[in-house]
């Protein structure tokens, strides 16, 4: 069994729960959950379809209220914050959207000014100029006057994260943003993802399919199992042949990634099956 370091809350994070049990209903999905999220850091949250990855993120951004335990925000409850106030701390990218029928690109990415507005501020030379950045690092630009509705999956999802990253969050919280994305476009937002945390200081959690990805992008993992966090930490001190055979089933191989420097898994296949022993004597793997 792999074990893990619990958070030191003596030291919290601005984000960070403590005891988190969640669920839809009458289904609960995690329980007993704490992490601190490292401030300034690229975290990204990975184990196998259906452990409970998206559910802790919803609840980490507000989404889904915990029934125990509670997520913090900067020592205070995040369900206690005003909508207005934590959205401009906070940016949200979820695992589907839906755009309003016939909004154009520049429209909708626009819409993430939405926290920095009020009353007395209307729209802004600040708020344009944060539009046009957010389209132009994910490569939307050329898409502006397009209806979001017409374009492809791939170009959709890179609209949405333009959309958060007119928003100007210290924190960025990504429900597996690669999806629908082709590998070019997979790398390309990942790397912006990577210059976003170290040259922008942007605190990042996403949510990622990809364990090497994970591995060569991020500087945190938090790796989850049956509703449950089985470890968490430094991506190089904690791929291991064990927790990949623990968490994903897997035999694989870890080594270094030639062009990175970070863990690399190669799987060989699916764990030996537990054997049993035939009337004759003679093993042989169940089935």
């Amino acid at each position: 069994m792999i074990h893990h370091e619990p958070p030191d809350f003596a030291k919290p994070t601005r984000l960070h729960a403590e005891g988190l049990t969640l669920g839809y209903g009458q289904r609960i999905i995690c329980r007993d959950l704490s992490v601190c999220i490292p401030d300034g850091r690229f975290t990204a949250i990975v184990g196998p379809n259906g452990c409970g990855k998206s559910t802790l993120l919803r609840s980490l951004c507000r989404l889904l209220p915990p029934l125990a335990g509670r997520v913090c925000l900067d020592g205070r409850d995040i369900h206690q914050l005003p909508t207005r106030q934590l959205a401009r701390q906070m940016g949200l990218l979820p695992q589907s959207s839906q755009a309003p029928s016939g909004i154009t690109v520049i429209d909708l990415v626009g819409r993430g000014r939405y926290p920095h507005q009020g009353l007395f501020r209307q729209w802004s030379d600040e708020d344009a100029a944060a539009v046009s950045q957010a389209m132009a690092a994910t490569g939307v630009t050329a898409l502006a006057e397009q209806e979001v509705d017409q374009l492809s999956g791939g170009q959709r999802q890179r609209v949405w994260v333009a959309m958060v990253l007119a928003q100007q969050t210290p924190l960025l919280l990504l429900d597996e943003p690669t999806t629908f994305l082709d590998i070019a476009h997979q790398i390309d937002l990942l790397e912006l993802f990577r210059t976003l945390n170290h040259d922008a200081n942007h605190t990042l959690v996403a949510v990622l399919h990809d364990l090497n990805q994970a591995c060569r992008y991020a500087d945190y993992l938090i790796v989850m199992a049956n509703g449950s966090i089985v470890a968490q930490g430094d991506p190089v001190t904690l791929m291991t042949v064990e927790l990949v055979s623990e968490v994903f089933g897997l035999d694989s191989v870890i080594i270094e990634d030639p062009v990175s420097q970070t863990p690399l898994m190669i799987p060989r296949g699916r764990c030996p099956r537990p054997h049993t022993t035939s009337q004759a004597g003679t093993p042989r793997t169940s089935v």
